[in-house]
């Protein structure tokens, strides 16, 4: 079953004190984004790029030894759920191919330009850049 936002917003870690842990606000940080990407995927508001399983596999966490933080194993078991969440979406790698998002309702570019109002060439003037090699003088 693919994961849902309230399944990354509900995830709980165990901290751990006087051991390696991960930093808690740069996990937090990477589970906002992911639940952001998810919320998206489910038709929601996009708040910026999607998150990619290449991304969160090779996210990287400050450590704390005297200050609490989240218990690796635990928060990497996790990730790795993620990322084989993410890839089966299709989100697997960055680049320039970008999964399908719920579709938009989109205004035909040339129709809008064609529309506007502007100053242009007067009758018997070419437009500067006109593609005979010649530039304004």
């Amino acid at each position: 079953m693919p994961l849902t936002p309230a399944d990354i917003r509900k995830k709980k870690f165990h901290t751990v004190r006087l051991r390696p842990g991960y930093n808690e606000e740069d996990v937090d940080a990477l589970l906002d984004r992911i639940e952001s990407t998810l919320v998206a995927l489910e038709g929601g508001p996009r708040t910026g790029p999607l998150i990619t399983a290449e991304e969160v596999r090779n996210s990287r966490f400050r450590t704390t030894r005297l200050s609490p933080g989240y218990r690796e194993d635990e928060v990497d078991d996790f990730l790795d759920v993620v990322v084989a969440d993410l890839a089966g979406r299709g989100l697997g790698r960055s680049g320039p191919a970008t999964p399908p998002l719920p579709p938009r309702r989109r205004r035909d570019r040339r129709r809008a330009a064609r529309r506007r109002p502007g100053p242009g060439p007067g009758p018997g003037q070419r437009a500067a850049g006109d593609g005979r090699g010649r530039r304004p003088g």
